[in-house]
């Protein structure tokens, strides 16, 4: 029974084997498994030349980075796996195998019939580090610059140097990898970054390097004329026929790299005279410039205050930027006259008057100019109560010298059956209550119904409103107090 047991096992893996074998995939590892496998320390190393040791101990020998190792046994692929850098446990059994390295910077190596025994326990596999000559030439402008050091580093971190001749050439071996060119040369640098991979150079390749000098730094502040940082200031910058714009941060501060040669600054900023700094700066040289300062641009608002016909006299008048900022406030003189001095042209402004004694100003909001404002008048209006009342009546009633009550005032129509008057108030007054007693009149009428002053009032006594005894009452208070009044 055993016996037709391992006679199957044995009929199963030779019927699977060459399908097996064939696949390509270098991803599956382990694709056959054969009996008596031996584990196996696998190292690939740089060498001088294509060999393999089976039982040499490794000894400061160094490893290949990156490449994918091939076992084949009769050309069919059993084995495939990733090498990267370190030494690598693989099981293999007895025989003798095909082994194949493929990299990404040299050609595909080949071991042939490399065997592996019942003693055999490394495999260490050495190929050769194929050396390119690259040569070049290192430029500035239009001509060649000798003493330059250039820095290849591969990108395992190796570095390898070389410095220009006096004619600005330089020759070097260099194994085949990718590498990063780098230059040192105090005051320059390289043109544009640049990186090159050996593995498609032909036994000498040439290479032009282009260096640029590395620019100057200047440096400074620009303030008002309060030495308080300007922000956002823009300044033109003019070197050697190059222009650039740059703005101050908030500090007022700025920075840019320029050439060698004389460095024109111009500072500008809206609301004040423009200004600047010349410098000659040096190669390869920082440079503090000498502060700007910017005179602000001032100019003024003049004006008048009035009721529209006197001049008014203890009104305080502000001034506002167009977003809400307070910027100052004066008092008008006893004349009813007042004056803005320094302030910022090219802004956009308001002027505000609240006072106690009359209805809350703002004006409209206007830009100032170098020119200034003159003749900026303003009309306030206070809380009195200008009215005509006028009674009529299609009866022909004797309307002279009727007595009429508006908010507690006592009034007498002329001849014409009208009162041309005014309330006296150091309050806003919304609403008039009048009461004509004579005829039972009594009205409410609200101030916004009755467009501007001086308000109409029209009322007609051939339609006289019932007035409630509380308010004949009030009536006859009134008429008493008045006739004390005259009285004394």
């Amino acid at each position: 029974m055993k016996l037709i047991f391992c006679s199957f096992i044995f009929i199963f893996n030779l019927l699977n084997f060459p399908l097996i074998a064939t696949e390509r995939d270098i991803d599956i590892e382990n694709i056959n498994i054969y009996n008596q496998n031996k584990q196996i320390n696998l190292s690939l190393l740089e060498g001088d030349e294509l060999r393999y040791n089976q039982k040499v101990l490794l000894n400061g020998e160094r490893h290949f980075y990156d490449a994918i190792i091939n076992f084949y046994k009769e050309d069919n692929l059993i084995y495939s796996f990733d090498y990267n850098g370190q030494e690598k446990r693989i099981y293999l059994g007895l025989g003798k195998y095909d082994i194949e390295i493929l990299t990404s910077l040299y050609r595909p190596y080949y071991f042939k019939g490399i065997s592996i025994e019942v003693d055999t326990h490394r495999l260490n596999l050495y190929f050769p580090i194929e050396l390119v000559e690259l040569k070049g030439l290192v430029t500035l402008g239009n001509a060649t610059f000798g003493g330059v050091d250039l820095i290849l580093e591969n990108i395992l971190g190796d570095k390898y140097s070389v410095t220009t001749n006096i004619k600005g050439e330089f020759s070097i071996f260099l194994p085949q990898n990718i590498y990063n060119v780098f230059v040192s040369k105090k005051g320059y640098k390289q043109k544009e970054a640049l990186e090159i991979n050996t593995k498609y150079f032909g036994e000498s390749e040439s290479l032009e390097i282009e260096l640029v000098e590395v620019p100057s730094l200047i440096r400074g502040y620009v303030f008002d004329d309060k030495k308080r940082p300007m922000q956002n200031t823009k300044l033109n910058i003019k070197n050697n026929d190059v222009e650039k714009i740059v703005y101050t941060n908030m500090d007022g501060y700025y920075e840019v790299e320029v050439e060698k040669g004389l460095v024109f600054v111009r500072a500008q900023k809206l609301g004040y005279a423009p200004s600047g700094a010349i410098e000659r700066v040096e190669f390869f040289s920082k440079k503090r410039m000498k502060d700007i300062f910017l005179q602000e641009l001032t100019s003024s608002i003049r004006g008048h205050v009035s009721t529209g016909i006197n001049s008014l006299k203890n009104v305080r008048i502000s001034l506002y930027e167009e977003n809400g900022k307070f910027v100052k406030n004066v008092d008008i003189n006893n004349r009813g006259y007042y004056i803005f001095n320094d302030v910022m042209i090219h802004n956009k402004y308001y002027l505000s008057v609240d006072s106690p004694n009359y209805i809350p100003y703002k004006s409209e909001i206007f830009k100032l100019s170098e020119k200034g404002l003159d003749n900026f008048n303003i009309n306030l209006e206070d809380f009195n109560i200008n009215f005509v009342l006028e009674l009529f009546s299609a009866e022909k009633i004797e309307l002279q010298n009727i007595e009429i009550f508006i908010n507690g005032n006592k009034y007498q129509s002329d001849i014409n059956g009208i009162v041309n008057e005014e309330i006296k108030s150091d309050k806003l007054v919304e609403e008039l209550e009048v009461l004509v007693p004579k005829f039972n009149i009594q009205k409410k009428l609200k101030i916004s119904d009755l467009g501007k002053g001086p308000y109409l009032i029209q009322i007609n006594v051939d339609k006289g409103e019932s007035i409630e005894s509380e308010k004949l009452d009030e009536v006859e208070d009134l008429e008493e107090m008045f006739i004390s009044e005259e009285l004394d």
